[in-house]
């Protein structure tokens, strides 16, 4: 625990009156950033949209840069405001990519209606990067210096990172640990809430080998790929416990060439959620047991796994966060968020997993993610930003770290 000799009765008004008088400045950010558009596999535009944060951060004294993510992947921006202060630094994470190609919503794709703003990322989570800046900038201004404060914005979070040598994953890994406590600035939960748990993913493939042949004239010949495959959907199906606390399905299959020819080969596709490493470790077990038996001779089968999120598990320290920012709001007269368990995947299970404390959805509430209909409310993003804040001046309260 850390030592902060700042009058917080009047910080806050500094703090508050300081994003009061920031809204225009923080919307116009937030539309620019929207307005950078990059799917997660556009690395050209991605990377223009990574130097454009850049040079915000360093603007406000944050020490910054790419870092080398792999071929085909736009870099990860990391920071560091503060390096030299004694105390373990506080964390921002999030992604700046988004699933929409640059161009799908035309020029300028950012508005505000009726307090709901749209754009694509506008959500999930180009408003929890602005806040991010934000903070920063609101602490900067009431001349906070008690810890360091740390960014890492990957830019492959919305895509599929099978084909990478886990780089990304590695940078935020590695660039997390020793760090006091996180916020992973995905989307905000519509009514201010937070996430303080996520199932996992696992993908897989299951890929079955059988033998060709005619169905006419050598039927006998022929080993049916699609039939094997078949004995091994059911048993996967059946994995999924009734109380659906982890789910195992069967989502797409392709097998054989035409109706006149034993098939030689057919391939399923597996979706795998999963609230804790025991239990993903569990379904891959059964899986490869399922994978390991045969039922038609001649017949042989391989597993793969093809993409993983690690459960976001809610550990003490998570809980110790939440409570710390509950506390934080009573303080500060700010709403008190709700807690939520979500099953979608993100990058606090990468932080989670070298034991700093760390919640997710702290970015803008909103709702409609991967669609054309995604809003985030405009309010929220000014109230998130008072709530992060005052957080991160109160951190002298929070338990160090485990």
């Amino acid at each position: 625990m850390y030592q902060c000799d700042i009058d917080k009765a009047e910080t806050r008004r500094q703090l508050f009156e300081f994003i009061e008088n920031s809204r225009e400045e923080m919307l116009a950010f937030w539309e620019e950033l929207v307005n950078h558009e990059g799917r997660y596999d556009e690395v050209a535009p991605l990377t223009d949209t990574a130097n454009f944060l850049k040079r915000a951060f360093e603007k406000e004294g944050f020490k910054c840069r790419l870092a080398d993510a792999g071929d085909g992947f736009a870099p990860v921006l990391t920071g560091v405001l503060g390096e030299d202060r004694p105390s373990r630094p506080v964390m921002f994470t999030g992604h700046y990519d988004t699933v929409f190609k640059k161009g799908t919503f035309g020029d300028d794709p950012f508005k505000i209606e009726d307090g709901k703003a749209y754009g694509p990322g506008v959500l999930d989570m180009k408003g929890g990067i602005a806040i991010s800046l934000f903070c920063a900038k609101a602490l900067n201004h009431i001349g906070f210096d008690a810890l360091p404060i740390k960014i890492a914005f990957a830019g492959d979070e919305e895509g599929d990172r099978t084909v990478a040598p886990n780089s990304t994953v590695q940078i935020l890994s590695d660039y997390a640990k020793g760090v006091l406590f996180a916020f992973n600035m995905e989307t905000g939960v519509a009514d201010g809430g937070v996430c303080i748990g996520r199932k996992g993913s696992a993908d897989y493939t299951v890929s079955v080998k059988g033998v060709a042949s005619h169905p006419g004239n050598a039927f006998a010949n022929g080993r049916n790929a699609i039939e094997e495959t078949a004995h091994k959907i059911i048993e996967i199906q059946q994995l999924t416990p009734k109380d659906y606390g982890y789910t195992v399905s069967v989502d797409t299959i392709e097998g054989g060439v035409a109706s006149n020819a034993i098939p030689d080969f057919c391939k399923i596709k597996i979706d795998t959620r999963a609230n804790t490493q025991k239990d993903a470790a569990h379904i891959r077990e059964s899986l490869e047991k399922i994978c390991a038996k045969t039922y038609i001779d001649g017949t042989s089968t391989e597993l793969t796994l093809d993409g993983t999120f690690p459960p976001y598990e809610t550990t003490d320290g998570v809980l110790a966060l939440y409570e710390h920012i509950v506390y934080t709001a009573k303080k500060y007269s700010l709403d008190i968020p709700s807690k939520n368990h979500l099953g979608g995947a993100s990058d606090a299970s990468r932080i989670g997993a070298v034991g700093v404390p760390v919640l997710c959805s702290c970015g803008v509430p909103g709702a409609g993610n991967h669609t054309g209909s995604e809003y985030a409310l405009v309010e929220g993003f000014f109230e998130r930003t008072k709530l992060l804040c005052a957080s991160i001046l109160e951190a002298d309260g929070f338990p160090d770290g485990k």
